[in-house]
């Protein structure tokens, strides 16, 4: 039992429910709107968090897949301005509108807002590219009337909850697209984009205004009927426009189900009814007119509820106001270090050719992708094509040698499919099966540090045989002599066109016995003719051209030939002679340097066959990729057999990588290959294979750019192009990929969840308070922490999973009340500390109770049985200095003698039970265990002993008598603790043991010794260390059986001579004491007194032994003595 806490002291309670206020305090704060709205958006940034690191999150629970977009995005760009040397202007955007037609786009929406005239003919040419796109949507916005003045409103501005109608479109361009779509957005408080609005309630209209992401999805989703709805309309000749609404209506395959909002749905209908007449349109221009106006003003009410829609069958998570609801979607981000959230984005620069594009008849500008960046690019997987034609040639050198081993790579530009082999030992190559068509042939020999390429354009006709025109490889014979190369890093290059030239010997002779066909032998000097007889080359007058260089050309140049050659720069700076290069008269030099310039510069050479061209002077180094740049292809639907990517640079690099495997290369520009199984394609730079496509603007001049929760602490990628948001809407309607709140999240009960989730968590709160209650501050800290952490584990697992639990509020009430409830804790355990201190200082030292309190469950409360060693003390010669003094005095001596013993006490540890008059009471091994409780008691009393002596030769200064304190040491068990009443208790020890500690104390006047210990004592201390003999086997009054009782003479090392001299006799007369040779022990006794006089123990042995000698013991005595007073 603990005793009480002292009058006048405030106990805290130790329920610690008083913890529980804080959260309800802040429940009850957080009802205020503005502190509300600071809530929320606290709990949105941790959501922030999560979205900008869910590529780790993913990967963490083997989910590391990117979700596909089934949509791409055309970007208005800078690379338009760098190809084109000007801005887009709507002509291009017709061209762009062309393109996706011809690509199989049927959806397109355009995030450029057209509500002025530029230009007749070129609005007229945007009007019909409109007009030829199957469902062309165009973008609206309107000037709020709240504190935002752009394009973006805000979710909570009161103000602005109806806005105004949207701006008017220029109607030459306008009238020809399926629909338009509001691209005004909502932001947060701090600007940032977590919900997209899927309509407005504009005032002064009953119906809602749908956003351009939303209108977009409906149109899909009415895109993938759009065959069937066309053969209904062509099923309803002779209707008119109402007739063939209810019609086509009635052959609808869907239930309308409602997106849970009923503004939405209506202004959906409405949607479905515009694009059906557009659909219709078509197939009965004779009711163009009339259906569209029906369309736009037909009364939604009359339409039945069959739809040509595949709407989800559960409404959507809607939130936000009833003007203006919004969905939050489920942003996706791209794995580091590809940026981005993952939506395919095309540049509109690179989709369209300029005039040289069209002109070059290698599609350079098609088949190259141009890698500047971290990339991700979707594909579709190639399809199986073959055919009954085949392509036939040949590569030699210029000696007429083969060249065998060279790579030939094919493209079929009709199919988009490719073909390889090698060139056979003579030099020869076939390719057959291959489809008809145009295709580019591609012929590489690769040499240890460059290569040779030869490029040609021709057509296949279907079962059909074309043999190409032989092509001819300049000679390897050529060298390059650097009079001063810089140190690397680096590298130089020569690139440039070959040439083949031949150098005749000082006879006329070149390598070749005559000029092949197809191919003439040219002298490069213009006033020179020459021919070539057996071998040898003739000049006009007859004679050999000796040490001539001619060259080989062909007759007709079908083939365009590049080479290139590259080489590290030498550690050190120093000249250099660079060999096998081939032959050409127009070769350029460049150098690469990590610390280079940003532009290129190069210097031109001829290189001569068999001759060495000296540079002095190279060209200043140019700035090389010092990082690599990752890339990756993802398949845009399933395959069989993985798809294979193979990228060769215009350089000659190549790697190849399976898809959706982000691999590092070099920036450049690449041709890619894709493999699966037997089936091969090559990418198109200009290839769009999604049906829906967004255009919208990236250039920094338009700011059109956003903050997403993506861009949370990533300060590489912090805002992305406008466009994104409403393609990401798109994309989150299609997939149905959104957040869906929980019932008690803020986004589902806005006013109210503060009320809700505090009484969600109640239990929680009550469950570890009753923890802090059972097993302490340290314990319910950790459980604290342990709740936290597993909501936010929890939250952030239904987060992947797409479920929205609230994070900030439920971690603000566990660590307000985690805080609170553990100062509780604190400010018990100090309470408890303080009485533990008040309890326990006037019994043992300050240090003993530090460590009894740094040892928490070290001290029970009542009492235990356990082993302890008990001291009594007594100050022999009190009665007669008691006489002498006045009690004043006498107080003011017994104060100092109790307290220099008392600290004594403490000093060994011990725990002082009472004081008994001028007697004291202590005992070791409790309140803190101490398992040299023996050892301890022992020391304290030689420790008494000392210090009294120094007390006693101050008081005989005084003229008091005398004194001298004895000691009795027992160790045994007892009962501990506080022991007593309701009323009063005290804290002390109580037993057998405690009692023989007692008689022990008094048993000393006996013997004439100052310290006497049990038997269980000495075999507990070290005997190397304290010096003790054997006294006597006695039984104390009260007690039958005898003890063996020890004296404690001190430390071993402060023995006198003359006892350790006697020892051994003292040993020896006990010996014969206890053999009743009286006689001899008596001698025995005798001699110790001379050694030691006044020896105690010897002076009662030898009277004891005199009066055995009268009246001797009985015979079945055993050596013990029994004594007859305390």
């Amino acid at each position: 039992m603990t005793p009480r806490v002292e009058q006048g002291s405030r106990r805290i309670s130790e329920s610690g429910k008083r913890a529980l206020l804080v959260p309800l305090l802040i429940c009850l704060l957080a009802l205020l709107p503005d502190l509300r709205q600071s809530l929320e958006w606290l709990d949105f940034r941790f959501s922030d968090f999560l979205f900008s690191y869910s590529p780790y999150l993913r990967a963490a629970v083997g989910r590391p897949e990117m979700p596909q977009h089934p949509v791409v995005i055309v970007n208005k760009d800078a690379t338009f301005a760098q190809r084109f040397g000007r801005d887009p202007d709507r002509s291009d955007f017709a061209d762009l509108l062309n393109l996706l037609n011809t690509s199989g786009a049927s959806v397109v929406a355009l995030d450029l807002v057209y509500d002025s005239a530029v230009n007749e003919s070129v609005d007229n040419k945007l009007s019909a590219a409109l007009a030829s796109t199957a469902f062309p949507i165009l973008a609206q916005h309107f000037v709020s009337r709240g504190r935002q003045t752009f394009e973006q409103v805000d979710l909570i501005d009161e103000n602005a909850r109806r806005p105004p109608w949207p701006q008017p479109l220029h109607a030459a361009i306008s009238r020809n697209a399926a629909a338009t779509g509001l691209i005004n957005i909502a932001s947060d408080l701090d600007s940032t984009i977590r919900f997209l609005p899927l309509a407005y309630h504009p005032a002064d209209t009953e119906e809602f205004v749908l956003t351009l992401g939303y209108t977009i999805w409906i149109s899909s989703l009415l895109a993938e009927q759009r065959g069937n709805i066309a053969a209904a309309a062509s099923a309803s000749a002779h209707l008119s426009a109402q007739q063939l609404f209810s019609s086509i209506y009635a052959k609808a395959p869907f239930t309308f189900s409602s997106t849970g909002h009923a503004g939405i749905d209506l202004a959906t209908r409405r949607l479905e009814a515009v694009l059906i007449a557009r659909i219709s349109k078509s197939i009965r221009p004779d009711l163009a007119e009339a259906s569209e106006k029906l369309a736009r003003t037909l009364p939604i009410e009359q339409i039945t509820g069959k739809t040509w829609l595949k709407m989800p069958t559960k409404p959507l998570p809607l939130l936000g106001s009833y003007e203006m609801p919004c969905l939050r979607p489920y942003f996706s981000k791209q794995t580091p270090p590809l940026k981005g959230d993952g939506i395919t984005a095309k540049s509109m620069g690179v989709l369209l050719e300029t005039d040289s594009d069209r002109a070059s008849p290698f599609l350079t500008h098609k088949l190259m992708l141009n890698l500047n960046t971290d990339s991700l690019y979707e594909v579709t997987p190639p399809r199986p094509i073959s055919g009954k034609a085949s392509v036939h040639g040949k590569a030699v050198f210029a000696n007429m040698q083969p060249a065998s081993g060279a790579e030939i790579l094919l493209l079929s530009l009709e199919t988009d499919s490719w073909h390889e082999t090698r060139t056979l030992p003579d030099g020869s190559f076939s390719l057959t099966s291959l489809p008809p068509g145009d295709f580019i042939l591609y012929l590489t020999h690769h040499a240890s540090l460059g290569w040779q390429k030869g490029t040609i354009r021709s057509r296949l006709i279907d079962a059909t045989d074309v043999r190409l025109p032989d092509l001819m490889l300049a000679l390897p014979t050529a060298k390059l002599a650097l009079d001063k190369c810089p140190a690397g890093p680096g590298r130089i290059v020569i690139f440039g066109e070959p040439t083949a030239l031949l150098r005749s010997d000082k006879s006329g002779h070149v390598g070749i016995d005559q000029v092949p066909d197809g191919f003439e032998l040219v002298s490069l000097n213009e006033n020179e003719n020459f021919s070539l007889v057996d071998g040898n080359v003739i000049l006009a007058d007859g004679s050999a051209a000796a040490e001539h260089v001619a060259a080989l050309l062909p007759a007709e140049g079908d083939w365009l030939l590049r080479f290139y050659h590259e080489q590290p720069l030498p550690a050190a700076s120093a000249s250099m002679i660079i060999e096998n290069l081939p032959t050409g008269l127009d070769a350029r030099i460049a150098l690469f340097a990590p610390s280079g310039e940003a532009m290129q510069s190069t210097v031109d050479t001829p290189l001569m066959p068999m001759e060495i061209a000296s540079i002095s002077t190279l060209p200043q180094a140019a700035k090389m990729a010092s990082e690599l740049v990752r890339v990756s292809f993802v398949s845009a639907s399933a395959s069989e057999s993985p798809l294979e990517i193979t990228m060769i640079s215009d350089i000659g690099r190549k790697y190849q990588f399976a898809a959706g495997t982000p691999t590092a290369v070099e920036p450049g520009r690449y041709l890619v290959l894709l493999k699966s199984g037997d089936a091969r394609a090559f990418w198109l730079s200009n290839s769009i294979s999604a049906s829906t496509v967004f255009v919208g603007t990236s250039l920094a001049e338009d700011q059109d750019f956003v903050t997403t929760p993506i861009n949370f602490m990533d300060r590489s990628f912090n805002r992305i192009p406008g466009v994104n948001l409403h393609a990401t809407l798109f994309s989150a309607l299609k997939r149905e990929s959104f957040l869906h709140p929980a019932f008690f999240h803020s986004d589902a009960m806005p006013r109210t969840w503060p009320i809700i989730q505090f009484f969600l968590l109640m239990p929680v709160l009550l469950l570890l308070n009753t923890i802090f209650v059972s097993y302490g501050a340290m314990y319910g800290g950790i459980c604290v922490l342990a709740a936290a952490f597993g909501w936010l584990s929890i939250a952030t697992a239904m987060f992947l999973g797409q479920l929205l639990l609230p994070f900030f509020y439920p971690l603000l009430l566990l660590g307000s009340f985690g805080a609170v409830r553990g100062y509780i804790a604190w400010a018990i355990s100090r309470q408890q500390e303080q009485q533990t201190r008040q309890t326990f200082g006037r019994f043992i030292s300050a240090a003993v109770v530090d460590e009894i309190l740094r040892t928490p469950g070290g001290l029970k409360t009542g009492s235990e049985k356990k082993e302890l060693s008990v001291i009594f003390t007594d100050l022999a010669g009190f009665t007669t200095i008691s006489e002498r003094l006045s009690p004043e005095q006498l107080t003011e001596l017994m104060n100092e003698y109790l307290d220099e013993m008392t600290r004594i006490l403490f000093k060994f540890g011990g725990t002082l039970d009472k004081y008994i008059g001028d007697a004291i009471m202590g005992f070791w091994n409790h309140p803190q265990a101490q398992a040299d409780h023996a050892q301890r008691a022992t020391e304290c009393a030689i420790a008494m002993q000392v210090k009294l002596a120094e007390l006693r030769e101050k008081w005989l200064k005084k003229g008091l008598p005398r004194v001298e304190v004895r000691a009795g040491i027992n160790s045994a068990v007892c009962m501990v603790g506080f022991i007593g009443s309701e009323i009063q208790m005290n804290f002390t020890c109580l037993g057998d043991g405690v009692n023989l500690a007692s008689r022990l104390e008094g048993a000393n006047k006996a013997y004439g010794t100052l310290s006497m210990v049990s038997e269980s004592v000495h075999n507990q201390i070290d005997r190397q260390l304290i010096s003790t003999r054997f006294l006597d086997n006695l039984a104390v009054k009260g007690k039958e059986k005898p003890i063996e009782v020890f004296e404690v003479r001190g430390y071993r090392r402060d023995e006198t001579a003359g006892w350790l001299e006697a020892e051994p006799v003292y040993k020896s007369g006990i010996e014969q004491y206890l053999a009743r040779n009286w006689d001899t022990a008596i001698q025995l006794f005798e001699k110790v007194l001379q050694l030691c006089p006044g020896d105690g123990p010897s002076v009662m042995y030898i009277e004891r032994s005199r009066q055995f000698k009268i009246a001797p013991p009985p015979e079945n005595w055993d050596g013990s003595y029994s004594l007859k007073t305390k």
